[in-house]
């Protein structure tokens, strides 16, 4: 059909045309075509190989070309359907399509202009290898309220570059029982959405809500609120009282809140901070290239993370990170003024370092040791992390005896992975409580995985050893100390004589400054005197390690 020669009013239904093929050239003025079944013929075919071309390029704004869902698309390889818009026309899909699928049409190509949709689009099927078959160039998809649009990601990523926007209603989606049995599980290939609306609680009982699992990109998760039917079949969020949902904080749930869901996975593609999605079962890391993640403590957990083929272990998803830094909140050990606990938020990062190629070459666990030990000593995520410290070359802990590791449920652990070094890093002004911090694990020594404890807070960077497990001060011993670390054989430093000839343990006279000193109990002291006269003021306990005393060399302090 020609009609580009018209510059009127134009309004045509069109209820067959020939399978081999069809054409429609519009005019200057309004246009206004259909293609659907009419009452008394059949419906319009886009048969084997063939291909629709509609051109409305000159045609006036307000012109539309109108498909129904009752037009059959049989066409198969080689077939297509194409329409230029022109910039003001518009293309109204109306009803439910799976191009590709059900609706067989090899490739889909519309230029300019707004494609409207009233119900269910599914372009995927179009998807050939590495050919979209899809080409909308610079077109706007207005999504009537409850419409979707699914598109494979190498479709959408087309879709963005050619300039394609979305509109309408339809971009905040409504997701009860009815929309999860038409679209299924898996809400990933969902376009163009600036709200999800997951219906999680039904007062009425009439099984509206979604309580079987469901899966949504980290985009899609970040934008969900959780929605409700009360009792008199209202809608609304859900409300905020004594059977209302509250984040971590205590205050309202708002997007990305999923404690009252049947069970959500999240697919995470790119770089992510997830510690603002509460209740997710899963995330599933789907990227092509290793992610960096953030994460709440609860959400290292081992079956939180998968790698996208189903594995979970700390090795799968060492394989598909560049690195996860975890936020714990920690129990500094001090309270406010009404008593409360000061809660404190600390971190620790799980680092990946790679070859040329992109294996694995390296994994490093550093971080505050308050973090780390409170997530150790925490059940299921302890044996979390310590999967993870088995994978580490290296263990860093950071700001070792403050009173948050001092007042710690457990001990800083150094887990016994052979292939891992513990390096224990002590701040300058560490705590004297309860007995100060406790280490556990350690491993004294020579060899390439023996562990270290660093004072150099304490003595700065380049201190000595004096003596080692083997050959610790005893009595009648005269060692010059300050500024380094020294061995003790004795429990109990304050009965040691700081000067030359007698005592449990003597070192020589002590001059102004500081040392670090080791008991044969795994006893850590520091002692910081303003002159030789070293009182047991100026000696604090600032913690224990275990480990066989003897065995203790330098290399193991740091010297």
């Amino acid at each position: 059909i020609d009609a580009s020669g018209h510059t009127g009013t134009l309004t045509m239904v069109v209820g067959e045309v020939s399978t081999d093929g069809f054409s429609f050239t519009g005019g200057t003025g309004v246009n206004t075509l259909w293609l659907s079944e009419v009452v008394g013929t059949s419906s319009p075919e886009l048969g084997t190989e063939a291909v629709w071309t509609i051109d409305l390029s000159n045609a006036a704004a307000d012109s539309v070309v109108r498909i129904t869902d009752d037009v059959t698309f049989s066409g198969g390889a080689d077939s297509a359907l194409n329409v230029d818009l022109g910039g003001d026309a518009e293309l109204l899909l109306d009803g439910d399509f799976d191009f590709g699928g059900a609706d067989a049409v090899e490739s889909i190509s519309v230029s300019g202009g707004q494609m409207t949709l009233t119900g269910h689009v599914d372009f995927r099927g179009l998807q050939d290898g590495t050919d979209t078959n899809l080409d909308l160039d610079g077109v706007t998809i207005f999504l009537e309220e409850g419409a979707t649009v699914q598109m494979t990601d190498e479709q959408f990523a087309a879709f963005e570059a050619a300039g394609g926007t979305f509109a309408g209603p339809g971009t905040s989606l409504l997701v009860d029982q009815d929309l999860y049995n038409t679209i299924g599980d898996d809400l990933t290939d969902i376009r163009g959405l600036d709200e999800l609306q997951l219906v999680t609680r039904d007062e009425e009982l009439l099984n509206r809500h979604v309580t079987d699992p469901i899966t949504l990109t980290f985009e899609q998760a970040e934008l969900t609120t959780q929605h409700w039917y009360d009792a008199d079949g209202d809608f609304g969020v859900l409300p905020v009282d004594d059977d209302g949902v509250f984040d971590e904080d205590g205050d309202p749930a708002e997007a990305g809140d999923f404690r009252e869901s049947g069970g959500v996975t999240v697919e995470v593609s790119t770089d992510a901070d997830l510690t603002g999605l509460l209740g997710v079962t899963t995330f599933d890391i789907v990227a092509d290239e290793p992610v960096s993640l953030t994460l709440r403590a609860d959400q290292l957990e081992l079956g939180k993370l998968e790698d996208g083929e189903g594995g979970a272990t700390a090795e799968d998803i060492i394989e598909v990170v560049n690195d996860i830094e975890v936020l714990v909140q920690v129990d500094s050990g001090n309270t406010d003024s009404g008593g409360d606990p000061i809660i404190e938020q600390r971190a620790f990062t799980i680092s990946v370092e790679r070859d040329g190629d992109g294996d694995v070459d390296s994994v490093d666990v550093t971080g505050n040791a308050a973090a780390l030990a409170q997530t150790q000593n925490d059940g299921i995520l302890g044996a979390t992390l310590d999967a993870y410290m088995v994978e580490a070359d290296t263990v860093t802990w950071e700001a070792v005896g403050t009173t948050a590791t001092a007042k710690e449920t457990g001990p800083l652990n150094a887990h016994d992975s052979a292939a891992t070094v513990h390096t224990f890093e002590w701040i300058a002004n560490a705590d004297d409580v309860d007995g100060g911090t406790e280490i556990t694990g350690f491993t004294a020594g020579a060899g390439d995985f023996a562990d270290i404890l660093d004072f150099s807070a304490f003595l700065g960077d380049g201190y000595d050893a004096v003596g080692d497990g083997s050959d610790a001060a005893v009595a009648n011993d005269e060692r010059d100390i300050v500024g380094s670390v020294a061995f003790f054989d004795g429990t109990d430093l304050t009965e040691a004589d700081f000067t030359s000839g007698g005592g449990v343990g003597a070192f020589e006279d002590f001059a102004e400054g500081q040392a670090v000193v080791i008991g044969n109990n795994g006893n850590i002291w520091y002692v910081d005197s303003a002159d030789t006269e070293v009182t047991n003021d100026d000696i604090k306990l600032v913690g224990t390690v275990d480990g066989t005393f003897g065995d203790f060399i330098a290399d193991n302090v740091g010297a």
